[in-house]
């Protein structure tokens, strides 16, 4: 599983660097003219490009192999701010067509907190979402909704039941077994590419901004994946040899050590002989 996300992973980096470089010959070009490093520039943009669409696709549909429940969860979440824009834009209509006495804006919104759904994590938008739906599917909605005086709202009504029904993590569509397996072997053979372009567009930027320090250390180029946090935990956890070690390595001090402690007295006993007259 975990090679299959760090794949995945590594398809994702190539979008990532490609807005990069695109940034760097912004900067370059403000910094003076370089008209062979901007080249360069656009090579290694280049490189990223090949096949960019064929990439894409793999990785929506690679979304449905049960290996990457973790990316669909995630490629969820990033899609709940688009969702509140719908529901703000549904709301917005509805008071620019009917007014903010408008008996559907009531039924609605009796609670219009965007900016908090926005920030929202995936359950507590499903939740919000949850008892939209429920007031959306009531009798009363339904019969404003269906008078011409509210024709108006239902495209947005539309977009916002899409984009909801695009937050759950089972979204993805089910794959066969024999596409599954073909899906994650065009996803480890597009990682090995990747991770190839990705070395040389790296080498490519580097040496196009030589002329303008400090560029290229601004732009942190990464040259591969940042670690997941589960993988990083999964490391960082100590195993149980090192801990019989620890504990074998600070044996407690045996009673004899202090014995072998010179005693002092055997010092002032020997000065009075040695002073005593003849």
């Amino acid at each position: 599983m975990e090679e299959l996300l760090l794949a995945y992973d590594w398809l994702r980096l190539m979008d990532a660097v490609h807005e990069q470089l695109g940034i760097a010959k912004t900067k370059l070009s403000e910094a003076g003219k370089f008209k062979k490093e901007q080249g360069w520039l656009s090579e290694a943009q280049g490189l990223l490009e090949k096949d960019q669409e064929g990439r894409q696709a793999l990785l929506e549909q690679a979304l449905s192999l049960p290996e990457l429940a973790s990316v669909r969860r995630e490629h969820a979440a990033d899609l709940v701010a688009p969702w509140a824009d719908a529901l703000e834009h549904l709301h917005a209509g509805i008071v620019f067509h009917a007014g903010l006495r408008s008996p559907l804006l009531e039924a609605l919104f009796p609670h219009k907190k965007f900016d908090v759904l926005r920030r929202a994590d995936l359950d507590g938008a499903a939740a919000y979402g949850e008892d939209f739906l429920r007031r959306l599917k009531g009798a009363y909605v339904d019969r404003l909704l269906a008078h011409e005086d509210f024709a108006f709202a239902k495209v947005s009504v539309a977009e916002v039941e899409a984009r909801y029904a695009a937050l759950s993590p089972d979204a993805a569509p089910a794959l066969s077994p024999e596409l599954e397996e073909s899906t994650r072997q065009s996803l480890l053979k597009g990682a090995t590419q990747a991770e190839l372009l990705l070395k040389q567009a790296r080498l490519l930027a580097e040496a196009a901004l030589c002329p303008a320090p400090g560029i290229f250390a601004e732009l942190s180029l990464r040259n591969r994946p940042k670690p997941r946090a589960g993988t990083k935990a999964k490391k960082d956890e100590p195993s149980e040899v090192p801990a019989k070690v620890e504990v074998q390595a600070a044996p407690e001090p045996t009673p004899e050590a202090p014995a072998k402690k010179p005693k002092k007295p055997k010092k002032a006993k020997d000065k009075p002989e040695a002073a005593a007259p003849l």
